[in-house]
């Protein structure tokens, strides 16, 4: 029991082991057991708050949520853990999502995938304050969204003779140099004239 009061766990565990030998199911050997266990629950949950407040301060949510779980482990019935969990889990989901998005900027035109960038920048808003990193890829993911979504002026040389297209956008038509206006990203131009085999020319507007 001294142990146990001074926080010792493995020199309570020992004497515990000694005690057991003693008197296997006697009600002092159960009673120091509960403690021991009372004591290791204690010191997981401390040490995991410390690593988790830790983790936060140096904006390594990944590592946070980790020791927030541990602690609820220990402590189930805690709501502030629990809030505190989720803030980590939120955080590392959320700049998870922007990280993927970010990692195909030109899909960014896709209005399905502009719409899971716009809803993910929004509920970013409750916790951006929290996580200087998450700030930094909401920002980059929102010129990013700008960025790719502001057309590009592109100017089309051909011959004057061949009917240009650019693959599901649109008719260019026969012209020796024209303007149009293209969103950032990959696209097919092809290229169509009487008496000549087709041709497509990839080009990706940056």
């Amino acid at each position: 029991y001294s142990a146990i009061e001074q926080g010792q766990l493995q020199t309570a565990k020992t004497q515990l082991s000694q005690a057991r030998k003693i008197s296997p199911s006697g009600p002092e050997t159960k009673q120091m057991a509960q403690a021991i266990a009372e004591l290791e629950s204690d010191l997981i949950y401390e040490t995991s708050v410390t690593a988790a407040t830790r983790a936060q301060q140096a904006d390594d949510w990944a590592e946070a949520s980790t020791h927030w779980q541990k602690a609820l482990e220990q402590r189930p019935a805690n709501k502030q853990l629990s809030e505190k969990l989720a803030t980590a889990e939120r955080i590392v989901s959320l700049k998870q999502q922007m990280q993927d998005l970010l990692a195909k900027p030109y899909r960014l035109t896709n209005d399905l995938v502009k719409s899971k960038a716009d809803i993910a920048l929004i509920q970013s808003e409750a916790v951006i304050n929290d996580s200087p990193s998450l700030r930094s890829t909401a920002d980059k993911l929102k010129q990013t969204l700008n960025a790719v979504n502001t057309p590009v002026a592109v100017e089309v040389i051909s011959d004057g003779e061949t009917a240009v297209s650019v693959r599901g956008v649109g008719v260019v038509g026969t012209t020796r140099s024209k303007i149009i206006e293209l969103k950032p990203g990959p696209y097919r131009f092809e290229g169509k004239r009487q008496g000549y085999k087709s041709k497509i020319i990839e080009v990706t507007i940056p």
